[in-house]
């Protein structure tokens, strides 16, 4: 989204390419809100058993380095435990009130507002 966004913004469209970038914009958002939605649902009702992948500990005992980096990155093993919060709302929580913040804004600016002459 930020990529986009940045491109749009050095671009500067006006008209249909406007519109354009809102939309490429707005279905990234989508996807970030739907991965989003499904961590607060993992939340709120763990499975019996988690698949989220290994624990850190795990990872660095059983594995190189090389090899573990790529597997850290990728997740932790509670894909369920809300480590944090902010106002009552875990990150993926607050993740999704962003994604739909940024939707209703770009599509404000790029269908709604009045263009400036």
């Amino acid at each position: 989204m930020g990529a986009v966004s940045l491109v749009a913004a050095i671009h500067g469209p006006r008209g249909w390419g406007l519109k354009v970038y809102a939309v490429i914009v707005a279905l990234l958002s989508a996807t970030g809100l739907g991965i989003s939605l499904r961590h607060s649902y993992l939340q709120h009702f763990p499975p019996k058993v988690e698949s989220c992948g290994a624990d850190l500990g795990f990872l660095l005992n059983t594995n190189p380095l090389g090899n573990a980096l790529p597997k850290i990155f990728a997740g932790t093993g509670s894909c369920s435990k809300v480590d944090w919060s902010l106002l009552g709302l875990s990150i993926p929580e607050g993740a999704a009130v962003a994604y739909v913040a940024f939707t209703v804004v770009v599509i404000w600016l790029a269908f709604f507002r009045k263009p400036e002459n």
